[in-house]
């Protein structure tokens, strides 16, 4: 997950954003079968699905912010061989 973030890590705040969700392996490209990304604006109190688009080899995320706070990021993918990953990330980002 690559959020637009600057470098003091902070993502504006008030508006939708899009940012690019890509899957890897080390030893080849995996064949994703599933892929969720959810945020949440409270610390992890309460999740939000993010919108996913297909974008070649990797999704597009879509997120609307309010206008300050930070934003949590959990990601679970799977893939065709059975492998799954989980990530969490509680204050992603700063907002604002």
């Amino acid at each position: 997950m690559a959020p637009p973030a600057d470098l003091r890590d902070i993502v504006p705040g008030g508006k939708e954003i899009s940012f690019p969700v890509t899957v890897t392996r080390q030893d080849s490209p995996p064949n994703v079968t599933a892929l969720s990304v959810e945020i949440s604006h409270d610390d992890g109190t309460a999740w939000r699905p993010v919108e996913l688009t297909p974008d070649g080899p990797q999704w597009t995320a879509k997120v609307s912010h309010p206008a300050s706070g930070c934003a949590s990021l959990r990601a679970n993918a799977s893939d065709d061989k059975g492998n799954t990953v989980s990530q969490a990330i509680t204050r992603a980002y700063q907002i604002g």
